[in-house]
């Protein structure tokens, strides 16, 4: 895909970002959700300050709730969001733990 070629001849730059936020959204539409999460992971890892970080962790934690089925994934990305997130709006905590509490 021209976004992983982009990304990996310009992974200085922040841009790139962007590129792995579309790949992993890509992704999801193609309903390929292991490499969402995979492209997600890799954007979390070379750009941990991402300016969308909140709901790139909201959107792994769902996509490994929903369609991967897998809770381990799940509860990592939840738990993440709170603790790099705390200012999250009380309704979406209360989702959040909501979902924690009942898998």
């Amino acid at each position: 895909s021209n976004y992983i070629r982009a990304f990996t001849l310009n992974r200085k730059n922040v841009a790139a970002s962007l590129y792995l936020d579309k790949l992993q959204q890509l992704y999801i539409q193609e309903r390929k959700y292991a490499l969402s999460i995979a492209w997600t992971d890799t954007l979390l890892l070379y750009y941990p300050k991402y300016k969308e970080k909140a709901a790139l962790l909201l959107n792994a934690a769902t996509t490994a709730e929903i369609y991967l089925k897998d809770k381990q994934k799940m509860h990592y990305y939840y738990e993440r969001l709170l603790h790099e997130h705390p200012k999250l709006k009380k309704e979406v905590k209360e989702m959040i733990q909501y979902r924690l509490e009942k898998s």
